[in-house]
């Protein structure tokens, strides 16, 4: 067997080479990428000397040649980056030849994972990813205004009943939830939700309205997208609708609706929009009715959302076109404002809650796994032309 711990040790070092080749972003949680382990190969040699060639089933069991069974002497796995592990076979303890590839894939996975961090973290490290929950907040830390009394009443109506609930969940169960309510659920007992309200919402409005000033401002969006091709008279990868290899690529079309002249856009599964930023709530729990059913706002971009086709050796494309169809765009934004009492010319408001504000900061490609193919500022990406005067106007912090 070749020592295992030598080979992970060369496999991380060869992705970190691959991800420093073309720039650098951040630790994100590996959650926002595939999972690396989907985007290995294996190989598998007869002898030492003998060639590689793939292997259907990942193992070392033998398999059927010439109508004679032959066990491998050696498999090799292989990532997207094109670091390796190789492992040699042991037809005679198949048990412990399994437990070293599945050992050897796992620490090749967290040799991605680490090599893909140290790629995108001069790019996004500690920005966390665009979330549903976020960007409400962000309604109410720049457009509190459009929230008027009958609004908050109802919302401090909709936590108490929440509230109510679960306390009389945890009694039934025996069991505590652990929740970040503007009220204690325990304080709210016997307490009649409408006339409640009409007590506690100067209270809920004070705290909902303190909590939206702690939200961060700056987001990446992780828009995935495919139709990946190799342009071998350029020498670039194209993907999604790429006509040409010298040309920007639109990796995300806006809504047929406008705010004060400049397109809107529309935030999906697609986009890698996460329900809670960092997996945990940032509204309080009344909030979601004031913004309607949880619907996401729209954005707003001073920039047009695109990316340009990517350098790449013939070679290195091969490898990657073998293994994977789809890359990533990575947008780095900074919400500056967001408007929802305006009126928006082809939009109703109840679809989309308003609209946020945002900056364009950089954009950067990565492949499934996070690793950065290529990476840009935003004075790369057109500016938005309004096709009516005036701009989307920031609201002060």
């Amino acid at each position: 067997m070749t020592g295992l711990s030598d080979n992970v040790l060369q496999a991380a070092r060869k992705a970190a080479q691959f991800g420093v080749l073309i720039l650098s972003s951040s630790l994100v949680f590996a959650s926002d990428f595939h999972d690396p382990s989907r985007y290995f190969s294996y190989h598998s040699r007869m002898d030492v000397q003998g060639p590689w060639a793939p292997n259907a089933l990942r193992t070392c069991a033998a398999a059927q040649n010439n109508g004679k069974l032959n066990a491998p002497q050696a498999i090799r796995i292989v990532a997207l980056s094109g670091a390796d592990v190789v492992l040699e076979c042991d037809p005679g303890n198949m048990a412990d030849t399994q437990a070293r590839i599945k050992a050897a894939v796992e620490q090749l996975v967290a040799a991605e994972q680490d090599a893909a961090a140290v790629s995108r973290r001069a790019l996004d490290e500690g920005i966390p990813t665009f979330s549903t929950d976020a960007m409400l907040m962000s309604l109410l830390k720049y457009d509190a205004s459009s929230f008027n009394d009958q609004a908050w009443i109802a919302s401090t109506q909709e936590e108490v009943k929440r509230a109510q609930y679960i306390d009389r969940r945890d009694a039934a169960s025996g069991q505590k939830t652990t929740a970040n309510w503007v009220f204690p659920p325990e304080s709210l007992r016997e307490r009649n939700p409408a006339v409640a309200a009409e007590e506690l919402f100067p209270k809920f409005k004070a705290e909902a309205l303190k909590r939206a000033q702690g939200v961060p401002g700056t987001f990446v969006m992780r828009s995935l997208v495919g139709n990946v091709r190799y342009d071998l008279s350029s020498g670039v990868l194209l993907f999604g609708n790429a006509k040409t290899a010298d040309a920007p690529i639109t990796f995300k079309r806006p809504m047929n609706a406008s705010f004060r002249g400049i397109p809107i856009y529309a935030l999906n599964a697609n986009d890698g929009v996460a329900k809670y930023t960092d997996g945990m709530p940032l509204t309080v729990m009344g909030f979601r009715t004031i913004v309607g059913s949880e619907r996401r706002p729209g954005v707003v971009t001073d920039r047009e959302l695109v990316a340009y086709p990517i350098k790449m050796a013939q070679d290195q494309a091969e490898q990657f076109l073998n293994k994977s169809n789809m890359l990533i765009v990575n947008t780095v934004m900074t919400i500056t404002g967001s408007e929802r009492s305006q009126g928006q010319k082809g939009l109703a408001l109840s679809e989309t809650n308003g609209s946020v504000i945002a900056r364009v900061d950089r954009v950067f490609v990565t492949d499934v796994t996070g690793h950065v193919l290529a990476a840009y500022e935003a004075s790369a990406l057109p500016p938005w032309q309004p096709k009516q005067a005036g701009r989307p106007k920031a609201k002060a912090r």
